[in-house]
């Protein structure tokens, strides 16, 4: 939206580049799921990460707009990080009953 007044960088071409040409193909060869298909909690991300003002309409009342986005990529950062992490403790993981892990 040209409201938010968001800048995608070239590392955020670059990320879908990656992943179009390593990660995808490697998935779908292995029948996994693809790493960037959580479309609704990035947007609900971007939305927690946006200020907004209010801004009166003509005829009463008001409106929140979007004044700025914070862009980080500490999120993207922690994410791949748990995911390394939960490689590490497959061991203990593996240890825990079926029946807890599905419920």
């Amino acid at each position: 939206r040209p409201a938010s007044g968001l800048k995608k960088p070239v590392g955020y071409h670059l990320d879908l580049l990656v992943c179009a040409l390593c990660i995808y193909p490697v998935c779908a060869f292995l029948g996994l799921p693809y790493p960037h298909n959580s479309t609704a909690p990035s947007l609900i991300h971007q939305m927690s990460l946006t200020t907004y003002e209010t801004v009166p309409v003509p005829g009463g009342g008001s409106r929140m707009v979007a004044s700025r986005v914070a862009e980080q990529r500490v999120t993207n950062l922690m994410i791949h990080v748990l995911i390394g992490l939960s490689l590490a403790v497959g061991s203990v993981v593996s240890n825990v009953p079926k029946a807890v892990t599905f419920g």
